[in-house]
């Protein structure tokens, strides 16, 4: 609409307040765009602007045909009830004008978005314009293009599937009722990949069992299994500039490709096709049959419409390509044994076979251990990929007394868990006790991390924000920061172990690439994007966040503070019509709806949740979905190319992993992946948390730099606590500010 009224001479300039994520209720003079609409109260619509046309102004051929009445208001408003009040208030601004028409010409202008999930109408606004557009020229009309729900088509059970390739087979193991009487996630990582002697390994841990069913480990297992690293090229990227992939095969050796991210996984996950199996559709009640796990970085915005602007000192994406992982379903207390084969490889079936019998019989023995009460019998009902039962492993005790269980060549322990967690606690407690002595330390307590910018830094920088919400560059902006601290580092999955039991969540994460790192202990409790097999694509943003308390009331109360506060509704508002329009560009049309709008869910602290899902068009491919949607909205603002770029200017510095997504990809065509947020990233030497959260024209700049603190709080307890303190580490806020 201000484009129309700055075209014919009329003027725009500031309105009396920014209005981003907020309703009004718009009045209309009966014009035919407003057909079938209610005019006044029946009418609330979602506003997203800083500046507005002055009325006065207007030329003779643009005439007003619809202003604001009444306040501004939340999505939800609070209830009659002064602990609740909402943040900021209403505002009463009404008569701004809303709508334009040509006197003459077919030309129209709204202010509001009709688009919104919160504007009513909306729909009804659009096919008025439709109509009006088809008479006006005469056509007729197209017809309705069907809408799809999440019962609609299947994609196709390969991924972008090529004539050439490596045609794989999938096959499995279930052991029914074994986790449960195993021991939890916790217990069987430990027992088959803690024990030091893996040094690349993964588990997408749904520590919040409640919300998330399966979670997945795995290890350097197979003969397909691959380490695969890219660091995106220096400035813009092109066909004439590109990054660099290294893919190390399970033999040690490493090749390296000239390549862009996305094109690459366009023809890694192209190369890998299932062989048809209708079995595993049925029995496997997960999507993961193996394929890629590990990260995509914030960095790689600069290879999905964002600008290079900082560079990071990691890999912008690594990954495994899994052909051996472990999943627990506990829900129903089921363990999976899954394998990938080549099926042009011959050996490869009694390999897989031999690889399934032995992690059994390891998952078998941890009945036996001290750490479980209820015996060590085997399990007799597990079913084979074949559809029949098989025979059964054989316990511990049943096990030959000549027999040594071998795991990747080493031998396995009478009890498995042979570096139990309790001794990593006391084995890392001791050497913090004498590095102590070492160092003179009389106070014992953890080292400090530094702040990268300084609090008096952020606190100017969520101002820069706010300035930029006023001139109308963006509606919101997710500034973030970071601290760290160098010097020796805590026991990764000593520290991963400390913060699911403190901080569980359901798309929780540990990821270690080799001695050289990185090392990610991750308890994210935000999905970024996931799509089931049969093409339901899902995104569940995080916007808004309130503390804890230990009393039950008083955390009642902060959550349905939190569920009222005007300021964090339209922060998550923001973010759902965000994504409402990425998924739109690659969902099949009309199939883009939004079946929860801002729930509390509360884990370390409250946060306000919402859930967006599409049915995904059958020709867009994995890395398009990806491409069109990376990095989540949530971590950046709105609109999000306008607003990466306010922010790269601000924080000074590349935010690595943070920010960016972590979990798995599939050669299904399923992929399930979160949001790095709550995240420890741990190198040699150093060790990272990334922490930050949206600015709105409603925020106070200290209140800002406090959540930004909250959000690391969790971390910063478990770090404490892995190295054997009762408190956490101290954040020196005066540090010098990174550049």
């Amino acid at each position: 609409m201000q484009a129309l009224a700055h075209a014919y001479g009329a003027t725009v300039v500031k309105g009396p307040e920014p209005v981003h994520g907020r309703i009004s209720n718009v009045r209309h003079t009966g014009h035919q765009l407003f057909a079938g609409i209610p005019s006044g109260d029946r009418y609330p619509v979602v506003r997203y602007h800083s500046l507005v046309v002055d009325e006065a102004s207007l030329p003779s051929a643009l005439v007003a045909i619809a202003w604001t009445t009444g306040p501004t208001r939340a999505v939800r408003p609070a209830k009659a009830c002064t602990s609740l009040s909402s943040t900021g208030g209403q505002q009463h601004h009404a008569d701004i004008l809303m709508g334009l028409a040509h006197r003459e010409l077919p030309l129209y202008g709204v202010q509001f978005h009709p688009e919104s999930i919160a504007t009513s109408f909306g729909a009804t606004l659009l096919s008025n314009f439709r109509d009006m557009t088809a008479a006006h020229h005469s056509l007729s009309l197209p017809r309705p293009v069907a809408t799809c729900d999440s019962n609609g088509h299947s994609c196709s059970s390969s991924e972008g599937s090529t004539a050439a390739g490596t045609t794989l087979a999938v096959r499995w193991h279930r052991m029914q009722g074994m986790l449960k009487r195993a021991g939890d996630g916790e217990r069987i990582f430990q027992a088959l990949y803690g024990q030091s002697r893996e040094e690349y390994t993964f588990w997408l841990d749904s520590s919040a069992t409640d919300r998330g069913r399966f979670s997945f480990m795995g290890g350097r297992e197979g003969p397909l299994w691959r380490h695969i690293t890219y660091k995106a090229p220096t400035g813009t990227p092109s066909a004439a500039n590109t990054g660099t992939a290294h893919v190390q095969d399970a033999s040690g050796c490493t090749r390296q490709v000239s390549t862009l991210w996305w094109p690459f996984l366009e023809e890694l996950l192209g190369s890998h096709s299932y062989q048809a199996d209708e079995q595993a559709g049925r029995e496997l009640p997960f999507d993961f049959w193996g394929g890629l796990v590990g990260y995509l970085g914030y960095e790689l915005k600069a290879e999905s419409g964002g600008s290079a602007a900082h560079t990071s000192a990691l890999p912008d994406a690594a990954f495994f390509l899994a052909d051996r992982l472990i999943a627990l379903d506990h829900r129903e207390e089921d363990i999976f044994l899954l394998t990938l084969d080549d099926i042009s490889d011959a050996g490869g079936i009694p390999r897989s076979a031999e690889w399934r019998q032995r992690r059994a019989q390891e998952i078998e023995q941890l009945l036996s251990s001290p750490l479980q009460a209820n015996g060590g019998e085997g399990f007799s009902s597990a079913a084979d990929s074949n559809g029949s039962h098989s025979k059964p492993v054989p316990s511990v005790s049943q096990a030959s007394s000549s027999h040594s269980a071998q795991c990747n060549g080493h031998h396995l322990p009478d009890t498995v868990e042979e570096e139990s967690l309790k001794e990593r606690r006391a084995s890392h407690s001791n050497a913090q006790a004498l590095s102590e002595l070492a160092n003179g330390c009389q106070d014992s307590k953890p080292r400090a991390f530094m702040l990268h910018r300084s609090r008096d830094r952020y606190v100017r920088d969520v101002q820069s924000c706010k300035d930029a919400l006023y001139e109308g560059d963006s509606y919101e902006l997710c500034l973030t920061t970071a601290i760290s601290r160098a010097g020796p580092v805590p026991d990764a999955l000593h520290l991963y172990c400390t913060l699911r039991q403190h901080s569980p969540a359901p798309y929780a994460a540990f990821l270690s690439f080799g001695k050289a790192g990185p090392q990610i202990c991750c308890s994210s409790p935000e999905r970024f994007l996931r799509a089931s097999r049969d093409g339901v694509l899902e995104a569940k943003p995080i916007k808004g966040t309130a503390r804890r308390h230990a009393d039950a009331d008083a955390d009642i109360l902060a959550a349905a503070a939190l569920a009222a506060s005007e300021k964090d509704q339209a922060e998550n508002l923001m973010i759902v019509d965000l994504l409402r329009n990425d998924l739109g560009r690659i969902c099949e049309v009309g199939s883009v709806h939004v079946p929860a709008l801002m729930e509390v869910e509360s884990y370390a602290v409250h946060s306000l949740v919402s859930t967006v899902r599409g049915q995904r068009r059958p020709q867009v491919t994995t890395p398009e979905c990806l491409r069109a949607t990376f990095p989540g909205g949530s971590m950046t603002g709105a609109p999000k190319l306008r607003s990466m770029h306010i922010l790269d200017g601000l924080e000074g510095e590349a935010r690595g992993i943070y920010s960016g997504s972590l979990g798995f990809i599939s050669f299904n065509g399923a992929f399930d992946l979160n949001i790095v947020i709550r995240t420890a990233i741990l190198g040699k030497d150093t060790i990272r948390i990334g922490a930050g959260g949206a600015i709105v024209v409603q925020s106070d700049p200290c209140d800002e730099y406090d959540e930004m603190r909250l959000k690391a709080k969790a971390l910063l307890s478990a770090i404490g606590k892995a190295e054997g303190y009762s408190v956490p580490p101290c954040v020196d806020e005066s540090a010098a500010d990174a550049q």
